[in-house]
């Protein structure tokens, strides 16, 4: 596992210096073609279906023409809200506590959810998930532990491997009433973003090798967390050669 690490980062190097010599313009629309597929693929892993342009309208700020695509709209809108704030907590190099993963679950629900923040009060359904879940009254327990394993043991691991074990826990405790599996992919990227990872988005076409892993915080699901973060630094570096050759073009 210490080798796919070493291969990993190098790959990453080399990606963040072809990204030093972008203008900010061009940054910023890899950025933005890296957050429209960051929610693409992390809402079709749990069962949103996109026809047309949902995800760019609802980035602008526009709304949908029927009620259907109003919430796939809003739930793209709330998808960037929840990405931004892990984003930004990372960046301050905050920590991981109970506040911090209720709020990841607030900002992912709509504000009219009663339910957003609130941990479930029944075995409820994990709906595209394939596990049994654990009792309600053993979530609090379970998330203090998890909260302590992040606070004392997670700094003395590889990046990976801890969110890897953050994210396991967390599908197994599976906290919320909705949105569980988001929650713990957001709760795995903040840990890799504020150790100096990019975030790792799973590929829908990876879907059964995610569903297949989830629930383990080593070897295959370890692996997948580096295939995913390889083919997600190519896909840059080909999108943003592209974007080079295109503005070379015009000049």
């Amino acid at each position: 596992m210490d080798m796919l690490f070493l291969c990993l980062d190098e790959h990453l190097q080399r990606l963040r210096e072809v990204e030093a010599q972008l203008s900010p313009h061009i940054q910023s629309q890899i950025e933005q073609r890296f957050l429209c597929g960051w929610i693409y693929h992390d809402l079709s892993l749990e069962g949103w279906v996109f026809r047309d342009n949902e995800i760019g309208r609802a980035l602008e700020g526009r709304e949908g023409t029927c009620w259907l695509e109003s919430q796939l709209m809003e739930k793209v809108q709330l998808m960037r809200r929840a990405i931004q704030f892990v984003a930004h907590q990372a960046h301050l190099q905050n920590g991981l506590d109970l506040e911090f993963i209720k709020e990841i679950h607030r900002r992912i629900c709509s504000d009219r959810e009663e339910s957003a923040g609130h941990y479930r009060k029944d075995l409820g359904d994990s709906r595209v998930y394939r596990h049994d879940l654990i009792a309600p009254s053993a979530i609090s327990y379970r998330l203090r532990r998890l909260v302590s394993f992040a606070l004392q043991e997670a700094d003395s691991l590889h990046p990976i491997p801890a969110a890897s074990e953050i994210h396991r826990r967390l599908m197994e405790i599976f906290p919320f009433p909705s949105d569980n599996g988001i929650v713990a992919r957001l709760a795995l990227n903040f840990w890799l973003m504020k150790h100096g990872y990019p975030p790792v988005v799973f590929q829908v076409t990876d879907r059964h090798r995610y569903f297949d892993a989830y629930l383990s915080s080593n070897g295959p699901f370890q692996t997948l967390v580096v295939d995913s973060m390889q083919d997600l630094a190519e896909a840059k570096l080909r999108s943003l050669h592209g974007l080079v050759d295109e503005k070379e073009q015009r000049v």
